[in-house]
């Protein structure tokens, strides 16, 4: 018998030592389709228990014994909001010493996260030392984004029963690349402060193609450049549901090679998101970037991002999104080469954890289409990324990121006589994070860029190298 059967049936069996602690003195026949369930319970005959309870419930409609029990059945089905409702209509005929867990149990399938940590936490105290408790508590505290409470529980429940070390293991996994609570924030702070800093040596910087003329004071293409960026955000929690969060970053490079690629960027987000259930979240993005290169405006883009999150196993979450686009550029150009326009595109990514390991996975695709006033700039775009993810020693994480991109124009090239182009973007990164000091982490970062381009002009590569480090506060 595995620990996760052998957890479940003892923690049934709990509940069912106190089949007399529910309502009044029930009919024979209630009492032996009760006694029926209980024994398809114990069996995990979820639905065969379920209909024996409902049966023992018509024939007494006063016991409440059937209607606990109900409660019981339909929540290991997953129909938590029945669950509750049964689990009410049972609490007004009577009280079971196991009520508060299964009522807990039940406002969180259905993410009210608030309300189980009430639950369950009143049931704690009459009743310590329950490992499932524990671990139901931490889940809440999942469900609300507070890491530091959620670890603790998880914790606590190793502690109280060991046999809960897979699923625990694979919710504290889940909390690492969760949208709703990261193992690095603190859930009582509603705000963060993050900034890095970073030298970085790039072979073309100026990102210019096989077949393109250097600019008159550029000597060389590779130049070295400093990159800082500040930002912060501000969640607003409205419920337990709900939250609005306000962002802000400040992105700078400066080069060694020219004052003229020097940009500066701002990026301003508002966002939106709702926990649907304890496993998927929708949320909604409305941006404006806006980029300065030298001390002339370059571009400006509102941006607006739904996304829907949905975790599927523990080891694995789902999100699908859609982005529409609108930007508009300032540097002057033929109406041929003009940016200005609107893009959609739809994605799918999938995160994945390796149960038992820290070895992360991310596997996504998505499809661009680009409308642009300018006939070179409309195209359609496909394009896969990979990343992995995994600890090397002590507190040293390695990282890999690649890209692969197809973009298909439209229209003839106005550089050619009657040659559309066609562009394979490849990109491929690696990282090591590496700990300093409190909240200060330094990164090494090396990669590679390639557009292979049927048109020499576009034709271009580049290799780069990152040092630098990162605060959040």
């Amino acid at each position: 018998m595995s620990k996760k059967r052998k957890g479940f049936l003892i923690c049934l069996a709990v509940s069912l030592l106190f089949l007399p602690a529910v309502g009044g003195q029930a009919s024979p026949k209630s009492q032996a389709l009760i006694q029926q369930g209980h024994q398809h319970l114990t069996k995990q005959h979820f639905e065969r228990a379920l209909k024996s309870f409902e049966a023992a419930a018509k024939l007494d409609p006063q016991d409440g014994q059937a209607l606990f029990f109900q409660g019981v059945a339909l929540n290991r089905l997953g129909r938590f909001h029945e669950a509750g409702k049964k689990l009410d209509q049972s609490e007004k005929l009577g009280t079971h010493p196991d009520w508060a867990f299964e009522r807990g149990w039940a406002h969180l399938g259905q993410a009210e996260f608030s309300e189980a940590v009430g639950r369950l936490k009143a049931y704690e105290k009459k009743n310590a030392g329950r490992g499932q408790t524990s671990e139901f508590i931490g889940r809440a505290y999942f469900g609300l984004g507070d890491a530091k409470k959620a670890r603790r529980y998880f914790d606590k429940a190793l502690k109280q029963n060991p046999g809960l070390k897979q699923t625990v293991n694979l919710y504290l996994a889940a909390m690492e690349r969760s949208p709703q609570a990261k193992t690095d924030q603190k859930a009582s702070k509603p705000w963060g402060i993050f900034s890095n800093l970073a030298g970085t040596y790039n072979t073309n910087a100026i990102n210019l193609g096989n077949g393109a003329t250097l600019p008159t004071d550029v000597a060389r293409q590779d130049s070295t450049f400093a990159s800082t960026s500040i930002g912060g955000n501000y969640r607003l929690r409205l419920g337990d549901k709900n939250q609005l969060a306000f962002g802000h970053q400040f992105l700078g490079n400066a080069y060694e090679v020219s004052t003229r690629l020097n940009m500066m960027d701002n990026f301003t987000s508002i966002q939106f998101r709702r926990s649907l259930n304890q496993k998927q979240v929708l949320g909604i993005t409305v941006s404006n970037d806006f980029t300065i290169v030298q001390t002339a405006k370059f571009r400006n883009q509102i941006g607006f991002r739904p996304v829907f999150g949905w975790q599927l196993a523990d080891w694995l979450t789902s999100e699908g999104s859609y982005a529409f686009g609108f930007g508009e550029y300032f540097f002057p150009s033929n109406a041929n080469q003009d940016r200005d326009g609107h893009s959609h595109v739809v994605g799918l990514s999938n995160y994945l954890g390796v149960p038992n390991t820290k070895l992360r996975f991310l596997l996504g695709y998505n499809h661009l289409w680009n409308r642009a006033d300018g006939a070179d700039f409309d195209f359609q775009g496909n394009n896969l990324n990979f990343a992995v993810s995994h600890p090397l020693f002590w507190e040293v994480t390695a990282e890999l990121f690649f890209s692969q991109g197809w973009n298909r124009f439209d229209n003839v090239n106005s550089l050619t006589a009657n040659t559309m182009r066609s562009d394979d973007v490849s990109n491929v990164f690696t990282q090591i994070n590496f700990p300093i000091h409190g909240g200060v982490r330094g990164f090494l970062r090396t990669g590679y860029m390639r557009n292979k381009s049927n048109i020499n002009t576009f034709n271009s590569r580049a290799h780069q190298g990152n040092v630098g480090i990162l605060v959040g506060i």
